[in-house]
């Protein structure tokens, strides 16, 4: 019984734990978003918003390589940092979440024709 009482302590700790660094992590400004990717020419990586705003992903994380098996168009959502305001946006990108296959037709043509007069490039 003892030993019952103590699992049950332990288990509780190790939850509240892991619910409070989940607090602090919401309250270092992570943020979730989703959107279609879209890849530069240079290998610059855009995460394209539903209301066409860009935002240059920049790999965080720990082990590098997020980004090697995506291609343009793929839907995803990402754990992110702040995005810069700028144009277009900027963030740190820690986890990417694969949600479903694209091609670039699926993304905005907009963003894409402001984008190259920004300088960037994009084959299709």
């Amino acid at each position: 019984m003892k030993k019952k009482k103590i699992y049950i302590i332990v288990s509780v700790c190790i939850f509240v734990c892991s619910v409070l660094s989940l607090l602090v992590a919401a309250s270092l400004h992570y943020g979730y978003s989703e959107g279609r990717v879209l890849i530069a020419d240079d290998g610059a990586y855009f995460l394209v918003l539903d209301d066409h705003s860009p935002i240059r992903m920049t790999d965080n994380s720990q082990r590098g390589g997020l980004f090697h098996e995506l291609q343009s168009g793929d839907r995803i959502g990402v754990i992110h940092g702040g995005i810069q305001e700028s144009y277009p946006g900027n963030t740190s990108v820690y986890y990417i979440r694969f949600l479903e296959k694209g091609t670039v037709e699926d993304i905005f043509s907009d963003v894409i024709h402001t984008l190259t007069e920004l300088g960037w490039r994009f084959h299709k």
